[in-house]
């Protein structure tokens, strides 16, 4: 999802489409070569019909965090993960700015043995991260500030 702050949106002002974020800096994170099928702001882009081909990355960060921390601080536009900027968007320190919402291309996967859900604790963390997962699906979230946002 792209995310900004309000302070940086208040300087922008409406943006009249995917293609006014061009004019901006964007914030991007460099996955390294172990996490190619992880988007970028060119699969942003392609996914909204323009050719970004030519896009230069003037802010690149290692980590997503570091992207969000800059988001917040207004320094551009990231493209993140809703479960690296949760707590930014619940605090209303960033806010989402333009659709598509890419989904993932690989789904993360916990595993253990399965004697670990027999103990008290494991069953315990079993039932906490499956609270925990749910609270963040992308779909769900969009969905609920779509519908608080809507006109009444």
């Amino acid at each position: 999802m792209v995310v900004a702050s309000p302070a940086l949106l208040a300087r922008v002002g409406t943006l009249a489409g995917p293609s006014a974020l061009l004019k901006w800096p964007l914030l991007w994170v460099d996955w390294g070569n172990e996490y190619v099928a992880l988007q970028s702001w060119r699969d942003w882009f392609a996914a909204t019909g323009i050719d970004a081909a030519n896009l230069h990355q003037d802010l690149v960060f290692s980590l997503p965090s570091a992207a969000v921390d800059a988001a917040v601080e207004s320094q551009g536009f990231a493209l993140v993960q809703h479960s690296m900027a949760a707590s930014a968007l619940a605090l209303g320190t960033l806010v989402r700015v333009l659709p598509p919402e890419l989904p993932l291309a690989e789904s993360h996967f916990l595993a253990w043995s399965g004697a670990a859900l027999d103990k008290p604790v494991g069953a315990a963390f079993h039932a906490w991260i499956l609270r925990e997962a749910r609270r963040f699906d992308w779909r769900e979230a969009g969905a609920k500030e779509r519908a608080e946002s809507a006109p009444r």
